[in-house]
């Protein structure tokens, strides 16, 4: 055992050193390596035990300092701070008036006890505000714990304690991902896990894996995780991060294989204590939703929200929302749960947090499909987040509900499967892509063999057209190919006869539009309270023109004209029914730039510029109506004298 615990970081054999009132200069063998060499091979709960015996069989003022330290030392490696705080003000009143104790005083903190200067103090308060972030991370008061990596970070840097470097990284990284800062947080982690040696690798590889699973980045939270369980034996204060990286593993490799993750997540359970629980109950509820156990997710949500509740841990109360809501059995219930869990959230403040738990409100909404938009997309990048499905979280379960398939045809045809797009390379053929196509503009209902030769190959002979045919399906099917439970789900329908899309497996964003805004423009006639979300969802729905890479296929004619009618419908109905002038406004000007013909939201646009008080951008406005009319031979409805006197 090397003698030097400072250089290495070593803290729980540092603090032993302090508590005995040697310094941490100390290098003779003392009663300090005794009680580290008996921690390890026996633990704390019996190491404090006996501790505690000779302590209260002490009779010398310094031996029983020195035990009292000593075992507060023990008690709040264990993670019992309060134990350790109880502890700690015995140990200073027995302390009081001897000085070799004053490192000891100041390594939890008391104020006064010891020279400024004194090396062995500033060794001790690093380590005092190590623990203090500790336990604000424990509490999850995040700002606090920052607040506290950070000073130890800069203590560790002017006072040249490099071996306490590492851990204190790994803290701030911990503490800047709780606020949802992932990028910052992923930065200070890789710093921290380059720390070779020292006693905190482990909560560095477990401080990676977790801001790696928080990025939702499966694979690299998932090599932290197993280089830190492989750790895990070492010693005594590495095995008692052992629930924690279980948790972790079990959520990070439950999309891989669910039954080995639901065993982690049970073992993590089955030891954890404090707040690690949370986590662990958090962790197995994830994994148990994920493989469809709404009775498990529901009751760990549950049990996280009543600690988390008494703890007043925000964090955790924001996820056990999540949990719970989407665990729920009524659309009203998921609904106020995510409004919980976002309100949490903010109270941390975890922005990244807030902004999933926004995201997945939003997919819901939208109904089957959850496909996220690109919006969303957006919005999930600006906080580091990846958008697919590899680590248990609201996230994954949401997407997971979704068909696996998504046909992109608004704005440009592209397809999603699995939430990858299908590369070019994929397709092998033109032809196959145009057969998708095709298949798309058929709402999901069969399309005659014959139909499809003769739009795919006009004039060749039928023979010749259906062995084509037969290709093209082939490469369709490879290309859009996705496994279920033990086979492969075939994305197509087809007999001898017809061919079409299986919609329980692959969804079209424009049907998706249709369907929303048909629901919105029915509560916009009959004057529903919830018509302006209903319209805005559909508004958000509609991401472009309808397949705008093929303007001259006859076959995207009638599916093009509705979805551009009904878009129309939308902005009307949205122009008509918010108050708010911009927006108005902005509604209006959108159905003249798809539609420069539109009599009505011509006048209405000018009608509603002149109640602003805007004449002049009326006047212009009212010209621009004039020209557009004159262009399609019509004669204007109003006189530029009639509408001034409105």
């Amino acid at each position: 055992m090397s003698t030097d615990p400072v250089s290495r970081g070593d803290r729980l054999a540092t603090e032993l050193m302090l508590a005995g009132g040697g310094g941490a200069g100390t290098r003779e063998p003392g009663g300090w390596q005794r009680v580290l060499q008996a921690t390890i091979r026996d633990g704390f709960e019996d190491t404090i035990a006996r501790v505690a015996v000779r302590r209260a069989n002490a009779g010398a003022p310094p031996d029983v300092a020195r035990l009292s330290f000593t075992e507060a030392v023990l008690v709040r490696a264990s993670g019992d701070c309060d134990g350790a705080t109880e502890r700690v003000a015995r140990a200073v009143d027995v302390a009081a008036g001897l000085p070799e104790f004053g490192p000891a005083a100041a390594l939890f903190g008391v104020p006064g006890r010891a020279p400024a200067a004194d090396r062995d103090t500033t060794v001790a308060t690093v380590i005092a505000v190590l623990h203090g972030a500790r336990c604000a991370l424990d509490r999850e008061s995040v700002d606090v714990a920052l607040d506290r990596a950070e000073t130890a970070v800069d203590l560790c840097g002017t006072a040249g304690l490099r071996g306490f470097g590492p851990y204190a990284l790994s803290l701030r990284a911990r503490a800047l991902a709780g606020l949802g800062r992932l990028d910052d947080a992923l930065l200070d982690a890789l710093l921290a896990e380059r720390g070779q040696g020292t006693a905190d690798r482990v909560y560095g590889l477990l401080t990676l894996g977790t801001v790696h699973r928080r990025r939702r980045d499966g694979a690299g939270a998932r090599a932290a995780l197993d280089a830190a369980l492989k750790f895990l034996p070492g010693d005594v204060e590495r095995a008692a991060l052992a629930p924690a990286v279980l948790a972790e593993l079990a959520r990070t490799c439950a999309r891989d294989d669910a039954a080995v993750a639901r065993g982690y997540a049970d073992r993590s359970v089955a030891t954890a204590t404090g707040g690690g629980r949370r986590a662990a109950l958090l962790a197995r509820g994830w994994v148990a939703l994920a493989a469809g156990d709404l009775v498990t997710a529901a009751a760990d949500a549950a049990a996280v929200r009543a600690a988390a509740r008494s703890d007043s841990c925000p964090a955790s109360t924001g996820e056990a929302w999540e949990l719970q809501a989407l665990a729920a059995g009524s659309e009203g219930a998921t609904r106020e749960g995510l409004r919980e869990a976002v309100m949490a959230y903010r109270q941390v403040p975890d922005v990244a947090g807030e902004a999933v738990a926004r995201v997945v409100g939003t997919a819901l909404r939208r109904g089957p499909g959850h496909q996220l938009t690109p919006a969303d997309h957006e919005l999930l990048r600006g906080h580091g987040i990846l958008a697919g499905r590899g680590v248990a979280d609201a996230l994954t379960v949401v997407l997971g509900r979704g068909p696996r398939i998504v046909v992109q045809a608004l704005g440009g045809f592209r397809v999603v499967r699995d939430d990858e797009e299908v590369k070019a390379h994929e397709w092998q053929s033109r032809k196959a892509r145009d057969l998708l196509r095709i298949l798309v503009c058929s709402r999901g209902g069969p399309v005659p063999r014959a139909r499809l030769m003769e739009l795919l190959w006009p004039g060749l002979p039928s023979a010749a057209g259906g062995r084509r045919l037969s290709v093209q399906l082939s490469v369709l099917r490879r290309a859009l190919a996705v496994t279920g439970p033990g086979r492969t789900v075939d994305p197509l329908v087809a007999d001898r006869r017809t061919v079409s899309l299986n919609t329980d497996v692959v969804a079209i964003d424009a049907e998706r539009f249709l369907g929303a805004a048909r629901e919105a423009l029915v509560a916009f006639r009959g004057g529903a309270a919830n018509t302006p979300d209903l319209l805005a969802l559909a508004e958000d729905l509609h991401t472009g023109e309808f397949m705008p890479d093929e303007p001259y296929a006859t076959w995207t004619y009638e599916l093009r004209d509705e979805v551009d009618a009904v878009y129309g419908e939308v902005l009307r109905a949205r122009a008509a029914s918010v108050p708010d002038f911009d927006h108005r406004t902005s509604c209006l000007r959108r159905i003249l730039a798809r539609d420069p013909y539109d009599e009505g939201a011509h006048l209405e646009l000018v009608t509603e510029l002149r109640r602003a008080g805007r004449h002049g951008e009326a006047r212009r406005r009212y010209d621009l109506y004039l020209a557009s009319m004159r262009e399609i031979g019509v004669s204007p409805a109003v006189r530029r004298e009639q509408l001034g006197t409105r």
